[in-house]
């Protein structure tokens, strides 16, 4: 004899952490569907992304416990974005629920191949979709704590390539040898750490400018104007040292 599920409870335990659910479907009414789906969830907080070009920047921001993603929406579909939440360092691990209509199992396939952690039929039963987003919510806060080590340790590898730069600046100043810039860190990582959005733009405006210095170099620019330049920029340099370091 199988064993009745319990319906839903709508008092979350004392212990429980609040869960932030992330729909992504370009239909209001799906939205407004799943909202009452999960209103009487008392810890679950539900946003809804209808822009699928907007996705991505929206879970950086929130990092929900678990992503809801519908397959089928202009722009860009499901599938393809799958694929950039996996590869995104900072979302990488967040629990994917694609929530379509499609039945087929071969875009099951698909989708669970592409990086989806489950898949349901929308609309589900209120039953089976809270279980799930609790089965899957569990899980991402146990690895919560190993995403956070792998951003530390990326933006170690940036701050140590900044202060690589940082020394061959001064070197520059010191002997009048062109600055040559090591940026490999930046271009790898630059949209993976979901950095704060003001010291994303201070390190890339430092890296742009260190990049004309660059270039600078390898055409013999004037000397005086060469050296004013790289005094001013190894201060911008060394400004952004201490704000990477607050976020290790």
């Amino acid at each position: 004899m199988s064993e009745k599920i319990p319906p839903p409870s709508n008092e979350a335990s004392a212990t429980d952490q609040p869960i932030t659910v992330l729909l992504i479907d370009d239909q209001p009414i799906v939205g407004a569907a799943v909202r009452r789906l999960l209103a009487s969830q008392a810890d679950m907080r539900v946003h809804h992304c209808q822009d699928p070009a907007q996705a991505l920047g929206t879970a950086a921001a929130i990092m929900p416990q678990v992503i809801l993603l519908d397959l089928v929406m202009p722009g860009i579909d499901g599938l393809t974005l799958l694929k950039s939440f996996r590869e995104h360092l900072a979302v990488s691990s967040i629990p994917i629920i694609v929530l379509s209509a499609k039945e087929d199992p071969k875009i099951k396939g698909e989708a669970l191949d592409r990086g989806a952690d489950d898949y349901m039929v929308k609309l589900p039963s209120q039953v089976e979709l809270v279980a799930r987003i609790r089965h899957h919510a569990r899980y991402a806060n146990r690895i919560s704590q190993q995403v956070k080590q792998q951003l530390r340790q990326a933006v170690q590898q940036l701050l140590e390539e900044l202060q690589h730069n940082m020394r061959g600046l001064q070197e520059a100043l010191a002997s009048g040898a062109p600055f040559a810039l090591h940026d490999q860190a930046w271009r790898s990582l630059a949209n993976q750490l979901n950095l704060p959005e003001e010291v994303h733009a201070q390190i890339e405006g430092a890296y742009q400018k260190m990049q004309s210095a660059h270039q600078a170099g390898q055409h013999a620019k004037a000397p005086a104007e060469s050296r004013s330049q790289l005094s001013s920029l190894l201060e911008t340099v060394k400004e952004l040292a201490p704000l990477l370091t607050l976020l290790i």
